[in-house]
């Protein structure tokens, strides 16, 4: 399990290997990439971050031309609308340390 301070909830949004679930009961035909090593929130909209949604971008730090860089897509409200792949064919791309 996960520890959450009191107020706070956590939900499961992706598995290793497993589609991404949508918001709309669908679900990514794409699976969700091994070897996480950073992250970020990006606004759909910088001049006005909380009026439209966001996109997690997340790499795969895999050898051999294996790795890449993923989105999972949310709305303002934080349903998952899409899981895509951004850039793939990386290898070793790390996300520092």
């Amino acid at each position: 399990g996960i520890d959450v301070s009191e107020g706070l909830s956590v939900r499961v949004i992706a598995e290793v290997g497993q589609s991404v679930p949508y918001a709309n009961g669908g679900a990514s035909k794409l699976r969700y990439h091994e070897d996480t090593d950073a992250a970020g929130i990006v606004p759909m909209n910088p001049d006005d971050p909380t009026s439209d949604g966001y996109v997690y971008v997340v790499n795969a730090e895999k050898g051999d031309g294996e790795g890449g860089v993923y989105g999972i897509y949310f709305d303002k409200d934080g349903n998952v609308l899409e899981y895509t792949d951004l850039l793939t064919g990386t290898t070793d791309n790390c996300g520092g340390g």
